[in-house]
C-alpha cells in the first residue's frame, strides 16, 4: 500500500498529497501539514480548520492520502473526525490507509458510538485487496510505461503473488515488478 500510495503521489505531485506521519501529528499539526501541501500558511491551532476548508473548497482535483493510520493514540479519533468534516464540507477526496488493526478498532462494536459517522463513509469505499484483473492491468500498465515485457508465465506468477498475502501479497508483487524495472533499465543503459 505504501508503495502504491507513494507512486500515485509522485506521479500527480501537483495535486495529490501524501501524509505519512498521521499518528505522530497532533490535530493542529495535521492541519498545518495539510495547509503546507496546498501552500496555505496555517497557524498551529485547531481553530484554523475553517481557513483550510475554505481554501480547499476553491481547489480542483486535490486529494489527500494518509498512510499508516492507526486509531491507537488518544488524538486519533479527533484527527479522523477532522478529516471526515473536511471531506464532508469540501468534497475533497481523502484516502485513509491503515493496517488491519485500524479496521478492527474502528469496527469494534464497543466503539461504534465513537466511529459511526466515519464508518458510514468507509463502508461506501471499503477495499478488499487486489483482484486478478487489477494485477493484470497493473502489469500491462508497467510494461507499457517502462517499456518492459513480462512473459505469460511471469505474469501469472506475479498475479498469483499479488493475490496471496501468505507469500507477500501486493508488497511482494510491487517489489518484484520494481526490481524487474531496475534490471531492465540497467540492461538498457549497458547495451549498445
Amino acid at each position: 500500500k505504501t508503495t502504491v500510495l507513494s507512486q500515485f503521489a509522485e506521479k500527480y505531485s501537483s495535486y495529490i498529497y501524501l501524509i505519512r506521519d498521521f499518528d505522530a501529528l497532533s490535530p493542529a499539526q495535521l492541519l498545518v501539514e495539510m495547509g503546507e501541501c496546498i501552500n496555505l500558511p496555517v497557524k498551529l491551532r485547531k481553530s484554523e480548520m475553517n481557513n483550510l476548508k475554505q481554501q480547499l473548497k476553491s481547489l480542483q482535483g486535490v486529494m489527500f492520502l494518509f498512510d499508516e493510520v492507526t486509531a491507537e493514540s488518544a488524538s486519533s479519533l479527533t484527527k479522523l473526525e477532522m478529516l471526515r468534516k473536511i471531506h464532508d464540507e469540501t468534497g475533497i477526496p481523502i484516502v485513509i490507509c491503515g493496517v488491519p488493526l485500524l479496521h478492527k478498532t474502528i469496527y469494534d462494536s464497543s466503539r461504534f458510538d465513537y466511529y459511526c459517522s466515519l464508518i458510514s463513509r468507509l463502508d461506501e469505499h471499503e477495499m478488499h485487496g487486489m483482484r486478478r484483473s487489477d494485477a493484470g492491468n497493473y502489469i500491462e500498465l508497467v510494461a507499457h510505461e517502462e517499456n518492459v515485457q513480462f512473459t505469460y508465465p511471469a505474469q501469472q506468477a506475479l498475479i498469483s503473488t499479488a493475490l496471496n498475502s501468505g507469500i507477500g501479497g501486493i508488497n511482494a508483487f510491487t517489489t518484484v515488478i520494481g526490481r524487474c524495472i531496475t534490471l531492465a533499465r540497467v540492461q538498457y543503459y549497458n547495451s549498445e
